[in-house]
C-alpha cells in the first residue's frame, strides 16, 4: 500500500469552493470545448455532427460544440443537429430539440427511426411493445449509425454523447 503524502482532490475540475453553479458549468464546458476545438483544428474540420434529443446529455454536447465553434470562429450553421424520433420518444422532447437548434442557430434536419426500430426488433422477435433495454439499445445503435453516415458524407466530426454527462 502506498501512502498518500499530498491531498488531492475528488473533483480536480471544479473551482475550488465555488457554490456558483453558472460558473462551474461554464468551466467545464470550457474544457471540453477547448479540448473539442483542438481536435477540430488539428484534424481540419469545421463541421461536427451530433444527434440532439432533448435529454440532458445530447443539450450539454450541443453547447460544447457551440462554444468550440466560438473560440474557433467558425459558423455555428456548420453544426449539424439531427433529430431522431422515435415511437419512444415524446412530442415534448423532439419539439424541444428543434426549438434549440432554432434559438441556438445551428443546422438541423429530422430522421425518424421508427421503421428501422420496428425491423429490427421485429428481426430478432421481440414484442413491438417491449420498450426495455433491447429497445433503448436499438435506438442508440440506430442513431449511433445514422450520426456516422451523415458525419463521413459531409466530411463532419461526428460528436457522441456519454452516459452520466447529467453529473457534469
Amino acid at each position: 500500500i502506498i501512502e498518500l503524502t499530498r491531498f488531492v482532490s475528488k473533483t480536480p475540475f471544479l473551482p475550488e469552493k465555488s457554490k456558483d453553479s453558472q460558473k462551474i458549468c461554464r468551466h467545464i464546458i470550457d474544457i471540453q470545448a477547448h479540448s473539442l476545438a483542438t481536435r477540430l483544428k488539428s484534424a481540419g474540420i469545421n463541421k461536427i455532427c451530433l444527434g440532439l434529443s432533448g435529454g440532458v446529455d445530447s443539450t450539454w454536447a450541443l453547447y460544447v460544440a457551440i462554444r468550440a465553434f466560438e473560440i474557433l470562429g467558425y459558423d455555428k450553421k456548420s453544426i449539424l443537429a439531427v433529430l431522431m424520433p422515435s415511437i419512444a420518444n415524446s412530442s415534448r422532447t423532439k419539439d424541444n430539440s428543434k426549438a434549440l437548434a432554432i434559438v441556438e442557430g445551428v443546422s438541423y434536419c429530422e430522421i425518424p427511426i421508427n421503421n428501422a426500430i420496428q425491423q429490427h426488433i421485429k428481426d430478432i422477435n421481440l414484442g413491438l411493445d417491449n420498450f426495455g433495454t433491447a429497445y433503448e439499445n436499438a435506438q442508440a445503435r440506430e442513431r449511433t449509425q445514422i450520426l456516422m453516415d451523415i458525419s463521413n458524407e459531409i466530411g463532419a466530426l461526428m460528436i457522441g454523447t456519454g452516459d452520466l454527462s447529467e453529473l457534469a
